[in-house]
Order: C-alpha cells, then structure tokens, then sequence
C-alpha cells in the first residue's frame, strides 16, 4: 500500500484532461503570463525611449514630440496592466469555492 502512494506522490501527473478544470486554469494561467510579458516588453519600450530623447533634447529638438510617444506607450502600458489586472480577478474569483463567494441581490 505505502509503495503505491509513495509512486503516486512521486510520479509525473501528466497533463490536464481536456476540458478540465485544471486544463481550463492552466490556460487562464498562460494568459496571464502573456499579458505580463506584453507589460514588459511595452515598459522596455519606455526605457528604450529615453537614450533617445536625452540625446535629441540635449541636442536642441523639441522635447514634446519624445513626450507625445513616451504618453503613448505609457498608455499602452496602463491598458495592458489594466486587462492583466482584471483577468486575474477574474480566475481568483472564480477560485473562491461556491459557500464563500458573496451573493448580491437587487431587489
């Protein structure tokens, strides 16, 4: 008996059945990695525009084109974050077993 649970505990579970619950989250989890990593590259893009920008002021341009697209990515990183933010709430609510999750009522 105990070398069966011992192989249990030791083996590799293999993946997720399809349709299951686990397959479900594990997608839920990759999605939200992808949207990290498009933060990321989007904040890298921010960083890459500032060698840039110091040089052209420096040399006498126009700061407010280099803030006109550093605004831009910014914006682009907030909407991101914003997605990422809310599809996580979205897998840690649906998490919550069912007698904790809050029911609301309009009446």
């Amino acid at each position: 008996m105990w070398m069966l649970i011992l192989a249990c505990a030791i083996s590799d579970p293999g993946p997720a059945s399809s349709g299951s619950q686990s397959e479900l989250t594990a997608a839920r989890v990759q999605s939200i990695a992808d949207k990290a990593g498009a933060v990321a590259n989007a904040a890298r893009e921010l960083e890459e525009m500032s060698d840039p920008a110091r040089s052209g002021v420096a040399a006498g341009e126009d700061p407010q084109e280099h803030i006109r697209k550093m605004r831009a990515t910014m914006g682009k990183i907030e909407a991101l974050d914003k997605a990422l933010q809310r599809e996580l709430e979205d897998m840690e609510a649906s998490l919550v077993p069912e007698a904790q999750r809050t029911v609301v009522t309009t009446e």
